[in-house]
């Protein structure tokens, strides 16, 4: 399996991005198309195999330090395409680093609702299944050897959106603590990078980037406004006394050319849970409204302590920006529906990789697991 080495666009690709995405989908009655969302999964395996990854890393096993120093923690699915993308964070000494792992769906169709790979499932778990050999890996991107921690991923047409960071936390069976690789200690950094992956094993690395210094950025949402067609990308992370969303405006609808200073919202504990993943929708008639699909497994322990895996929409109110205004103006963010989907195993844990997908006006959920086993990795589709 190749290392994917992402390339820097040439001024004529940078050009062309607004107009392929002016048609990125929006979604109309989102809390309806939410509640279509059947609570019974798909199940699907593709082949993850050790000579993919390295070995023991993304493993259980007892080299691995039975899994301590590495896990799955993102998931989504390309538009229109049989491609997924499942990130990983790595702190191992040895290859420390963010990843993601382009995954081909051979078998499937590059868009709809897929059926499951697997014709006559074996067992309850995923590593005992066959899928077919044209689903799996096909290469990888290691993002960044320092900030090795991927948080939750979202998309927007063919923009992917990547939140990594380094924690803060030390000791024997914690990540290191957040250090320069010339060894000084710092305080917990982050960065949010974009790839632009039309074509999946050909991503180009967009020139956007947002740096976010002494602070963590636990998971990323990302949509376009209907009005002037300017992105909104949603940082997440922890403060003291609940959670706080980050919104960054981009100066256009060219997102390559960056973004303002970022307005913020402050939501209580006990408020909005402690997701692994946010995901950005836009509605089709309101100028005034985004939703948001937060993802998470219950458990603070997951998976050794396995609990239920949810996802919640919520409704965000805002103003909508002028042309020369550098901020979204966000005043209000309100719990709708939840979605209650269960233990599922070593098929998938929303603590680890989740996302939303949106076809044709459908909203699809999948989520996968921690760890993969016998060179195989499952995950789940919830789709109407």
């Amino acid at each position: 399996m190749p290392r994917i080495a992402p390339r820097a666009p040439n001024e004529d690709e940078l050009e062309a991005i607004p107009a392929a995405e002016l048609e990125d989908e929006a979604v109309e009655d989102v809390p309806a198309r939410f509640e279509e969302i059947s609570t019974e999964p798909l199940r699907f395996v593709t082949f993850c195999t050790d000579s993919d990854l390295k070995s023991v890393r993304y493993t259980k096993g007892r080299r691995n330090n039975r899994g301590a120093q590495n896990h799955f923690q993102g998931f989504q699915r390309l538009r229109q395409s049989p491609f997924l993308v499942v990130a990983g964070g790595n702190w191992r000494k040895r290859g420390s680093a963010s990843h993601l792992f382009i995954v081909k769906m051979g078998s499937r169709s590059g868009s709809g609702v897929w059926l499951s790979n697997i014709a006559l499932p074996s067992g309850n778990s995923p590593y005992d299944q066959e899928p077919p050999a044209e689903d799996a890996v096909v290469g990888f991107v290691a993002i960044d050897r320092f900030l090795w921690h991927v948080g939750g991923l979202d998309t927007c047409g063919h923009v992917l959106a990547v939140p990594i960071e380094c924690g803060a936390k030390g000791g024997v069976v914690r990540p290191p603590k957040c250090q320069s690789l010339d060894g000084i200690e710092r305080q917990a950094t982050s960065r949010i990078e974009f790839l632009y992956m039309e074509q999946p094993t050909e991503p180009i690395h967009l020139p956007c980037t947002i740096e976010r210094h002494d602070t963590k950025a636990t998971a990323v949402g990302l949509v376009r406004l209907s009005s002037g067609g300017r992105y909104v990308a949603a940082v997440l992370r922890a403060v003291e006394g609940g959670k706080r969303l980050e919104f960054y405006l981009s100066r256009s609808a060219n997102i390559w050319k960056g973004w303002g200073s970022p307005s913020h919202l402050d939501i209580p504990k006990g408020d909005f849970g402690g997701y692994q993943t946010i995901n950005l929708i836009r509605p089709s008639s309101q100028a005034d409204r985004l939703y948001l699909v937060g993802l998470e497994n219950t458990s603070p322990a997951a998976p050794t302590l396995p609990g239920d895996d949810r996802a919640d929409l919520y409704e965000i109110s805002l103003t909508a920006p002028g042309i020369d205004d550098e901020q979204v103006t966000v005043t209000a963010i309100e719990r709708k529906l939840p979605l209650e989907l269960g233990s599922n195993g070593e098929w998938a844990n929303m603590a680890a990789g989740a996302g939303i997908y949106v076809d044709q006006g459908r909203l699809i959920i999948y989520s996968t697991y921690h760890y993969r086993d016998k060179g195989k990795l499952g995950f789940l589709q919830y789709a109407p």
